[in-house]
């Protein structure tokens, strides 16, 4: 085996990306906290909404705009009159930025695949901040909305894509804990939301413009870093027939890792074989070999299993209609659609419940619970004990009990126990991202998580009509219906698939093999000499300053995405 690249060893049959993304790699760090900058300032504008959309009740109905007295804040409910017979546009225009989440779902993933990651996320964070700023002068209601529907399509596109660099970035064994970390960002980003209202309240006004404005010139701030900082996926970048782009990225990415590591020497030869790879332009399947991956059939899918193998003349399985036949793709779209709407649904609600606290007190709460749920949810799903089923169902279950018991409490504790349902629902929101993964075997699992991913816009889309038209004890009732009834469901219906996927893991590792099986890798193409692979490196670093102290030796490993 071939030593690991940060002081760790690599275990037999580890590849050159395999051996680069271990340990504790200073690049990937770097990768990770420039994606968690980014969903920081994306939640920031997601929940605006609740400083700038409160309800606004006029003494009367019949009584004149011109003598409505000011609300304590300003809202765009109080501007543009959204009350009595035009409240139902105040929860259109709520609806309207997860309407455009929706489409953002939709286009995200195809923009993401088509141009690259990277792009995505620098177009996408620059044009949300665009809208929210342009939001702050909007002259009526149509134009607010329509920026909000766009700002939402830019919103949630740019996630995907950020969230797919991390995973693709991130090592297997780390995947996890590193969904959690960029979750826990969101969570940062909903937080600081609070004290910079206060601040813009103290030094500006209370009214929504300035705090809107305010919001989205935060937004703008890892922009920057992002155009120049952050690298592309290399996974990408293979798949789309980059391979030399490929290795050149993780070339950078082991010179930066050699660097902080204590015995650089481990991962000379990983090293060289990227930069070797990069700079001479060798063959393609050289280039894919090295970079852990088979043949050009693409990248094995994050979620572990391997490509479905279709012989010659076999047909491969219609995705959307046998998805849209089984059952546990109605059951998993509900879940989905019961964890967004909870979720959102108390999230932008939160100044509903109660009147003893300020609105900064209960969205901060709101916003600080989100980081153990985060962790929580992926703590509890890895449990033997419980398993993926057993711990959505704990989750949804308990959460669902919170809401339902709102109603029956004093209105001093109201705030708390709608937060205590938060804390349940959005560790269950969570865990149903990687639980829905593993249920959906891999010829329909675009395709059933393109539904989930439906079914779950329908839900954010549906929160501000149930804020809007219900009150804060009907709300919970709601919810907390919605959220026993999926944790029945799950329980019934849908199959645990944590040991599942354990025992695939070690009936591969026992075949000696990766997800696509046992593949011998050479390191560097065969017929080329340790001398002769130095000397083309030597020459080829001459105008770029890369040194190599060793060329990689012919290598066989078997291979491991």
């Amino acid at each position: 085996a071939v030593e690991g690249a940060f002081g760790a060893p690599t275990p037999p049959g580890s590849t050159l990306a395999g051996s680069l993304l271990v340990g504790a790699p200073r690049y990937q760090h770097r990768v990770f906290l420039l994606a968690g900058s980014v969903t920081f300032v994306l939640q920031m504008g997601s929940f605006l909404q609740i400083f700038t959309h409160g309800k606004y009740e006029p003494p009367s109905c019949s009584t004149p705009r011109s003598s409505w007295p000011p609300p304590e804040r300003g809202s765009v409910a109080y501007e543009w009159g959204l009350c009595c017979h035009r409240e139902w546009m105040l929860a259109a225009i709520g609806s309207a930025f997860f309407a455009g989440c929706g489409v953002g779902a939709l286009v995200g993933g195809f923009l993401s695949d088509r141009f690259g990651r990277q792009p995505v996320i620098a177009y996408g964070l620059a044009v949300d901040a665009s809208c929210l700023m342009l939001s702050a002068l909007a002259p009526n209601v149509v134009v607010y909305a329509v920026l909000l529907f766009v700002m939402g399509a830019a919103n949630v596109a740019v996630i995907l894509a950020d969230f797919t660099l991390v995973m693709e970035w991130a090592p297997e064994g780390w995947r996890s804990p590193v969904s959690g970390f960029l979750f826990s960002f969101s969570a940062i980003g909903e937080l600081s939301l609070v004290p910079l209202a206060a601040a813009v309240a103290d030094a500006v006004s209370l009214d929504w413009r300035p705090l809107t404005l305010a919001t989205g010139a935060v937004s703008t701030l890892p922009l920057f870093l992002i155009w120049f900082g952050l690298p592309e996926s290399p996974r990408w970048l293979h798949a789309r027939g980059r391979s030399e782009d490929a290795a050149a990225v993780l070339c950078r990415a082991a010179k930066r890792n050699t660097a902080a590591s204590r015995t650089p020497q481990r991962i000379a030869a990983f090293a060289e074989t990227a930069c070797v790879l990069s700079a001479n332009g060798l063959s393609s399947s050289t280039v894919e070999a090295a970079l852990g991956v088979a043949e050009k059939s693409g990248l094995v899918d994050e979620a572990g299993q391997s490509p479905v193998a279709t012989g010659e003349g076999e047909k491969r399985a219609k995705g959307p209609r046998v998805a849209v036949r089984k059952p546990s793709t109605w059951v998993m779209a509900l879940l989905w659609f019961t964890a967004s709407l909870t979720y959102y649904g108390i999230s932008l609600a939160v100044g509903e419940f109660g009147h003893r606290m300020s609105i900064y007190a209960k969205a901060g709460m709101s916003a600080s619970i989100e980081i153990p749920a985060a962790f929580a949810a992926a703590w509890l799903i890895e449990r033997r004990i419980l398993g993926r089923r057993l711990a959505t169902t704990m989750l949804l279950a308990v959460g669902g009990i919170f809401c339902m018991s709102l109603p029956l409490l004093p209105e001093s504790g109201a705030a708390w126990v709608a937060i205590a349902g938060k804390l349940f629902l959005t560790s269950a929101f969570d865990g149903i991202y990687v639980y829905a993964s593993e249920v959906f075997e891999t010829a329909i699992r675009g395709s059933a998580m393109g539904l989930c991913s439906l079914a779950a816009r329908v839900g954010s889309v549906s929160a501000p009509q149930a804020i809007a038209f219900l009150s804060a004890d009907q709300i919970m009732l709601v919810f907390g219906g919605f959220a026993l009834l999926s944790a029945a469901v799950c329980r019934a219906v849908l199959p645990e698939t944590l040991q599942l996927a354990a025992v695939a893991s070690k009936a591969v590792a026992a075949e000696g093999g990766g997800k696509y099986g046992r593949v011998q890798v050479s390191m560097v193409p065969v017929g080329v000499e340790k001398d002769d692979c130095r000397s083309r490196s030597s020459t080829s670093d001459t105008g770029n300053g890369d040194s190599s102290s060793a060329c990689s030796a012919s290598t066989s490993s078997r291979h491991s995405s």
